[in-house]
């Protein structure tokens, strides 16, 4: 909340406000003679003496408690102010209640609707609203002037509003990088509260990458043992992508992950990004996934709150001796084929002859 207030100024004159210095005797007499004219008359010795030093004492403790009254006064007028302005302080605040509503994210090219609601509670009509980009007025209402909007040229601003009505939402239209920082809707009103409250949102506008994010690097098939080295590349952007991978829907450890030096932003300043992958295949890898023999292996990039992701699919690959087993079962079923095609038909001449000859 934004309240002006007044301060006065008092200026304190008057005589007991002469009496400084050191505390010398010499010190003393002028004093003395400042508060008692008379005394400095007087010689030194008898009565006359005696009065003289008493208007000296006189004259310092009149000094003294003229200086201590002027400072319990100014004491009081400040407290009276304090307590002045804390009074109009909170007068204020409760006679203007503010709501502004802004997206917290916008894309590059986009427009969004910007608003400013607000309820005037102390009796007093609405003077202006006042609209600010980083503390710089972009945008002015003033219900009561010949001309009630001003539009003054910001860098990133560009406000389409509405013709008739009260102003309380604006539209800004083709946002750009520059369009990102903190809004500011100022709302006062006129008299007698003169009552001055605002609100302020932060916009972060940001560029999307032309297409998600892209892993190279990685075979079909994988034994176990084998090592796996991949890299997920993401397109530029505004912020620079945040890059993760997974496998099987599970986070990859730290130790797996491999970075890489900061990449040269383009030409209208969005940045690329790209994230390694080394890990040696283990036989849990196979069987945690939904499939088993199946490896899902994705790269995630995140540009503000947007989410990208890419996957790949890798089967599981027998080692050598595997695959000989294999063979041999081939070699071993033919074999037994071929056996049985030669003793069926030898069986049945042997019948044969057995019939023949009985």
């Amino acid at each position: 909340m934004a309240v002006m207030g007044t301060t006065s100024v008092f200026r304190l004159d008057g005589g007991g406000g002469g009496g400084g210095g050191g505390s010398g005797g010499d010190d003393r007499g002028r004093r003395s003679r400042r508060c008692n004219p008379r005394a400095s008359r007087m010689r030194t010795g008898g009565r006359r003496a005696s009065k003289g030093s008493s208007g000296v004492k006189c004259g310092s403790v009149a000094a003294k408690r003229g200086g201590s009254g002027k400072f319990l006064l100014v004491g009081a007028v400040l407290a009276i102010q304090f307590v002045g302005a804390a009074a109009l302080t909170s007068k204020a605040g409760s006679d203007i209640k503010v709501e502004f509503k802004m997206p917290k994210e916008a894309v590059v090219g986009s427009s969004i609707e910007v608003r400013c609601e607000w309820r005037l509670l102390g009796g007093s009509n609405l003077y202006s609203v006042k609209w600010y980009k980083d503390d710089h007025e972009f945008f002015r209402y003033l219900p009561d002037s010949s001309q009630r909007t001003q539009i003054f040229p910001r860098p990133g601003v560009k406000v389409e509003t509405r013709p008739n009505g009260e102003q309380r939402w604006i539209r800004l239209k083709d946002l750009a990088l520059q369009s990102s920082g903190q809004y500011k809707c100022e709302v006062s009103t006129e008299a007698p509260s003169f009552a001055t409250t605002y609100q302020t949102a932060n916009l972060t506008v940001i560029s999307l990458p032309e297409r998600g994010p892209e892993i190279t690097g990685l075979s079909s098939h994988y034994a176990v043992g084998e090592n796996v080295t991949a890299n997920c590349s993401a397109w530029p952007s505004v912020p620079k992508a945040n890059l993760r991978w997974t496998i099987n829907g599970e986070p990859v450890p730290l130790e797996n992950i491999v970075q890489h030096p900061p990449l040269s932003p383009t030409s209208n300043g969005d940045i690329p990004n790209s994230l390694g992958l080394r890990l040696m295949i283990e036989p849990r890898h196979f069987t945690m996934g939904p499939i088993q023999g199946q490896i899902k292996i994705k790269c995630i990039a995140e540009v503000g709150s947007r989410v990208f992701d890419f996957e790949r699919k890798v089967l599981k690959a027998y080692v050598n001796n595997q695959r000989l087993s294999a063979g041999d079962i081939y070699v071993h079923a033919a074999a037994h084929s071929i056996r049985a095609g030669i003793l069926a038909p030898l069986l049945t001449a042997i019948l044969a002859l057995v019939l023949l000859t009985t």
